[in-house]
């Protein structure tokens, strides 16, 4: 473990969390999934540091645009990928169990199902959102966030010498990921290799 290269990740509430403890001088860079700023006087003000931003466009949790506005707000150099047919839980892996509905999959199969539609219907929709139709099954996109965002956070600190280029092959997905970055001069994805990733800048 390298403790002198720290990034912070989150997903929803944790994506929340990220945002202020990136914060801490200890935090080099973090990545932030579906998830935004929180309101009110308690708003972090986000760092100065390399960020990457992730969304999915059915997310009905946390809609996309939520993101974007962290995204807006963030100082350079970062990224956001708003990720087509991706929802809520397709950033984690409650829809890996439960018969491919996640968490609500195994209450249905304990007994929960009448439950559930009765009594915690937004319990229900919260477990559900990016595990079933009209989401692209997570076999097709988790493999994706996990091997971008593993690749992000394997980019060389600010100021080291060594190349910023991050490798990210072709994704054998339908998944499109239409995306916005900051760069300034330099350039951590590219185009040419990952169809998910766009930048500015030259080495």
């Amino acid at each position: 473990m390298d403790l002198d290269a720290v990034g912070a990740v989150g997903h929803s509430a944790g994506g929340g969390t990220v945002l202020t403890a990136a914060n801490d001088p200890a935090i080099d860079g973090y990545v932030s999934m579906a998830s935004g700023v929180p309101g009110g006087d308690d708003a972090p003000t986000l760092p100065a540091k390399p960020s990457f931003f992730l969304a999915g466009s059915l997310d009905a949790v946390v809609p996309p645009e939520r993101t974007q506005a962290a995204f807006d707000v963030a100082p350079a150099p970062t990224l956001l990928w708003i990720i087509e047919g991706v929802g809520h839980n397709g950033f984690d892996d409650f829809c890996t169990f439960g018969d491919g509905q996640g968490i609500i999959g195994v209450a249905i199969a304990s007994g929960l199902g009448a439950l559930l539609e009765e009594s915690q219907p937004a319990l229900k929709a919260l477990g559900e959102d990016g595990c079933v139709p009209p989401a692209v099954p997570v076999d097709d996109t988790f493999p994706m966030i996990n091997h971008a965002v593993t690749s992000w956070l394997h980019q060389p600190v600010p100021g080291s010498t060594a190349s910023r280029w991050v490798w990210v092959p072709r994704w054998p997905t339908p998944t499109r990921c239409p995306s916005r970055s900051r760069y300034g001069t330099d350039r951590l994805f590219d185009p040419a290799v990952n169809p998910c990733g766009s930048a500015t800048g030259s080495q």
